[in-house]
């Protein structure tokens, strides 16, 4: 493999890696709202917000069927698929913990709120991915790659993040700011492992190597 082609599949990987981390947060915050649109909670500020949420997800989806090139998106999709099993088993996983932890603390709603919770938590490392990816900071070991990297910027849900942030307070006034079970949720090691697992699989390179060349893509190995 020459230079040009090592950078070129390194430039491929981490687009990959973004958008695999995006997908994720934003098919989590889709799941959720769908919840929270039939619960006794969806009113006012709540419903505005949610509307909020659903445009940013789709100015961001809109984006991306403008930018990425066709052969990368049907791309994107395959790798997806191949990635929805052990990608939900750590989701499954997740929600469970959180469900677990909030009915400790006797709240109502806990299915709703762990679903709130991780949505939050996903688009919040979706946001560290990108900042670690393509921050100034950042240094990838090529300067071309740096530079490339810092033209992902684009990819940040920032958006979605403010809006969701907004609905988050929103249902928190709507529960009545029952957030006694915050502080466990937040320092279980349970949670905390299973997001440090999530991130590894989604930032598996040999992984997305694999699933390309079982689906007659051309990824090459670069180490």
């Amino acid at each position: 493999m020459t230079d040009e082609q090592r950078l070129e599949t390194m430039k491929t990987l981490l687009m990959y890696n973004i958008i695999l981390t995006n997908d994720v947060a934003t098919g989590y915050v889709y799941e959720f709202l769908q919840d929270l649109e039939v619960s006794p909670f969806y009113k006012r500020k709540v419903k505005f917000w949610t509307a909020n949420v659903r445009k940013a997800i789709k100015a961001y989806n809109t984006g991306i069927t403008k930018r990425i090139e066709k052969k990368y998106m049907n791309f994107m999709t395959d790798v997806m698929d191949e990635f929805n099993e052990p990608l939900g088993k750590i989701l499954q996983q997740l929600y469970y913990s959180a469900v677990h932890i909030i009915y400790k603390h006797k709240v109502p709603n806990a299915e709703l709120l762990a679903k709130l919770s991780l949505a939050d938590g996903l688009v919040s490392c979706a946001l560290q991915n990108v900042d670690n990816c393509t921050g100034r900071q950042n240094r990838l070991g090529n300067h071309e790659l740096d530079h490339c990297a810092r033209g992902f910027r684009w990819l940040r849900l920032t958006g979605l993040h403010n809006a969701f942030r907004q609905l988050l307070k929103a249902v928190e006034d709507a529960t009545g700011h029952v957030t006694g079970y915050y502080e466990e949720l937040y320092g279980s090691r349970e949670i905390e492992t299973g997001f440090r697992a999530l991130a590894n699989e989604l930032a598996d390179s040999n992984r997305i190597i694999e699933v390309a060349n079982s689906l007659d893509h051309e990824l090459k190995d670069v180490s």
